[in-house]
């Protein structure tokens, strides 16, 4: 991965929503190796006590998300930006249902192919390559579509949730979380001081707030069910983030690789906007689409 030339584009705006296509599959085909080794096969966070594992906290999450989607084993579930498919198996395995991932990462594909296979899930769970901006599906293809921290890379919010709407069957739902701004004061100082430096090393679009993914779920005719942040009270989300870039280690490795590198700093900004109250991993979202009338 070429950090340099990768950053270049991504610290403009106009070109993140330009080039997203490029931009997000150049940056998880780069990380996805070293993510995996740090943080295992799920891609995501997750409320933490400290009282329990990350892993116990991450199924605990898992679980969550198939209580509040109503999850049966009768149902076909499809998981935009997938990762290498860890919630995808993990969903799969705790319902029953058939899962259907989608990246826009080669490298997370082969990589997801390789782990379902390596597990036995191949039945129940599978990994394609796509873009969740335009998906391949017809209308009313699944009876539960899921997000995790994945549509804060959609160029257009709207039209991504729509998207999920048009391949949701009536009766079904779309859940999951998002990462999100949530400003304290004054707005714009706060989206140029913690939101934008975000966006600039995940490459991400822009981020939203809690009320305008509210607003695009009901743009796109689905009724909110359930929003939220659940970052709340001690259940901080960043705190295993926090210890893993105090660790001496990790600051050694980040002079030996630019990659490496790049994900200490782009980990510093999240724990230091999470600190600040601007930013949130854990934008909790459920709505549900309106069966058809006679």
């Amino acid at each position: 991965m070429d950090v340099r030339s990768f950053l270049a584009q991504t610290h403009d705006p106009a070109a993140r929503r330009r080039n997203y296509q490029e931009l997000v599959r150049q940056y998880y085909d780069g990380v996805t190796l070293f993510y995996r080794h740090g943080w295992g096969e799920c891609f995501h966070f997750a409320p933490f006590s400290g009282r329990e594992t990350v892993p116990a906290a991450i199924e605990a999450q898992h679980r969550l998300l198939v209580r509040a989607a109503g999850i049966k084993a009768t149902h076909r579930v499809l998981d935009l930006g997938c990762g290498i498919g860890g919630p995808a198996r993990s969903l799969a395995r705790l319902t029953g249902a058939h899962v259907t991932g989608v990246t826009i990462s080669p490298e997370q594909v082969k990589t997801a192919r390789q782990l379902t296979r390596r597990q036995r899930l191949e039945g129940c769970c599978e990994v394609v390559l796509g873009d969740a901006m335009k998906l391949a599906y017809p209308d009313a293809s699944f009876d539960v579509v899921v997000t995790i921290e994945s549509a804060c890379h959609m160029p257009d919010k709207a039209a991504f949730y729509a998207e999920c709407a048009r391949v949701l069957r009536p009766g079904g739902r779309l859940a999951g979380w998002d990462w999100i701004f949530t400003p304290r004061g004054d707005v714009e100082a706060e989206r140029r001081e913690h939101a934008e430096p975000i966006c600039a090393y995940f490459a991400l679009p822009a981020l939203s707030t809690l009320e305008e993914i509210g607003e695009h779920l009901r743009a796109a005719g689905l009724s909110v069910v359930r929003l939220e942040d659940l970052d709340v009270g001690e259940r901080r989300w960043f705190e295993p983030l926090a210890r893993r870039l105090e660790n001496p280690l990790s600051q050694v490795a980040s002079r030996l690789s630019s990659t490496l590198a790049m994900m200490q700093r782009s980990g510093e900004l999240l724990v230091r906007a999470a600190r600040a109250g601007a930013f949130s991993a854990l934008g909790f979202h459920v709505s549900e689409k309106p069966r058809a009338t006679s």
